[in-house]
């Protein structure tokens, strides 16, 4: 809860001026119910945050591994996005830390998985956090 928080804020004071109405599109896809989860979590958040609204646009899997690599390279993806392929979409992520109150947080609970999401060289990008790892 906490790091949707701290995420969807710098987001939506990255994307539009201080109390500006901010709407964000986020895409989504499900393999459970994680989608009902992350609705109810963006809920939580749009009640405390009445200024951001967050459109939550759930898609097929296939969408996210061949549509959303042609609009990022458009320039129309989505402001936030579930990925799998954390460092070939690298190029398109924000870095966070200069928008985190507390970026030793983000170090200390993700840093070993902070490096995947990064561009090849760079050391400090804070761009995200994994929801789940898969291992088979």
């Amino acid at each position: 809860r906490r790091i949707l928080t701290a995420g969807s804020v710098a987001m939506a004071i990255w994307a539009t001026p201080l109390f500006a109405e901010t709407e964000l599109r986020m895409t989504w896809y499900n393999d459970g119910i994680e989608g009902e989860v992350m609705r109810s979590l963006l809920d939580r958040f749009e009640a405390q945050n009445s200024d951001i609204k967050v459109n939550l646009d759930v898609v097929p899997y296939k969408s996210i591994m061949e549509s959303l690599p042609v609009q990022l390279a458009a320039g129309d993806g989505p402001d936030i996005a579930r990925v799998t392929d954390l460092g070939g979409l690298s190029k398109y992520y924000m870095d966070l830390r200069p928008h985190l109150s507390d970026a030793g947080y983000w170090e200390k609970s993700f840093g070993p998985f902070l490096k995947w999401l990064r561009q090849p060289g760079d050391t400090s990008a804070i761009s995200g956090f994994m929801t789940q790892l898969t291992v088979t």
